[in-house]
């Protein structure tokens, strides 16, 4: 099961991409590079954009995953080679994201935003996204591409797109979800739910070592969820044509289905707390306690323009609230009051998987314990 992750999660560690790599066979995101994508031209723009060395060592806990082909920012073969094929690299569905920002009437609104020349010159480019990701992706001109751009990616290949809940109680010093995170949580259909634990910090090995683990346990989730993704492709299609009398949830799904998906991540639960005894609390590698927590996962269909209509609607509601229309608007906090559903709520081929937080297992639900939490 090939999942697409956000590279603000992979940025900040967040929990959606620490779910994910869990999750997933394999995971997907956009990584900003330069045109030679070898190591004398990363080098090259390193020694000339601070920002893309921090983003670059931001993403060092990622690189054994890389290494070891879980995680990629082109959809590989399984063999790791990768793919030439049209579209294998979600670049090219975010500039086509970064055209409708500019060109789209129906997300007119959003256009202010657009920057003319937003992946040239290259350094430039390489420095205007390495910032906004360090900064949880305050700007919409940079973010709504990347993240329309990976959700077009996702439904263009069957893969299920990772994106954050937000905190539905937000702890103390926390942002709390953003206005477009809140925007989009009434968009699109449920399909059904489960709990899990997971690490919330840890280095790359470290999760190799529990994927390796918990392997089977982890392909029984994957198995069936995978079945779930084959109903709910089955389901949007029209209504079934057997006469069947068994029991569905409320998107549609047979009850027996999220019955399986909730039983298999129960046994990976049980087997998790055997070899968390051992493991949290203790030394990534790297200088830092690994910690863990417990997520919900929902499984929801949306439209693939579900980050266009969601920042729409987190515009119109900052600017309800006397706030200008500005750089950062769909990024502000919406913890008071509530958010105007969107005027429309169209559902489409993209699944995603919406991960939240439920608990705090050993006192940090996040990374680092950082309280910036990205807006997108």
């Amino acid at each position: 099961m090939k999942l697409v992750v956000s590279p603000y999660h992979v940025t900040l560690q967040e929990l959606p991409v620490m779910a994910a790599v869990l999750l997933g066979s394999r995971l997907v995101t956009y990584l900003p590079v330069p045109e030679g994508i070898d190591r004398a031209s990363v080098r090259r723009v390193m020694g000339t954009s601070p920002r893309y060395l921090r983003l670059l060592e931001s993403w060092r806990w990622a690189a054994p995953l890389f290494r070891a082909g879980v995680m990629s920012s082109l959809d590989a073969s399984p063999g790791g080679a990768q793919v030439s094929a049209p579209g294998a690299d979600p670049l090219v569905s975010v500039r086509r994201a970064d055209e409708r920002l500019r060109d789209d009437a129906r997300f007119g609104e959003l256009k202010s935003f657009h920057h003319a020349s937003l992946f040239a010159p290259e350094r430039a480019y390489l420095d205007k996204v390495s910032s906004d990701m360090l900064k949880a992706g305050p700007d919409p001109g940079v973010s709504v591409p990347i993240v329309a751009g990976l959700d077009a990616f996702a439904a263009s290949r069957s893969f299920v797109s990772v994106r954050s809940g937000g905190a539905v109680t937000p702890r103390a010093g926390s942002a709390g979800p953003s206005l477009a995170q809140r925007a989009e949580s009434v968009l699109g259909e449920s399909l059904l739910s489960f709990s899990m634990p997971i690490l919330s910090a840890a280095d790359g090995g470290v999760i190799l070592d529990v994927r390796e683990e918990l392997h089977q346990e982890l392909e029984q989730i994957r198995d069936a969820l995978s079945e779930a993704i084959r109903e709910a492709a089955n389901e949007s299609r029209g209504p079934r044509d057997d006469a069947s009398t068994e029991p569905s949830t409320a998107g549609g799904l047979p009850a027996s289905v999220q019955t399986e998906v909730r039983e298999a991540a129960a046994q990976y639960a049980r087997a998790f707390e055997v070899i968390a005894r051992d493991m949290l609390g203790a030394d990534d590698g790297r200088g830092r306690r690994i910690t863990g927590t417990t997520v919900s996962v929902v499984c929801k269909r949306m439209s693939v323009d579900a980050a266009f209509v969601s920042s729409v609607a987190a515009l119109r509601q900052a600017g309800s609230r006397g706030a200008p229309p500005r750089r950062g608007a769909m990024g502000m906090a919406g913890n008071d009051g509530a958010l105007s559903r969107p005027a429309t709520r169209p559902l489409g081929g993209l699944l995603t998987f919406v991960i939240s937080p439920m608990n705090s297992r050993s006192g940090h639900a996040g990374a680092t314990g950082d309280s910036r939490r990205s807006r997108v």
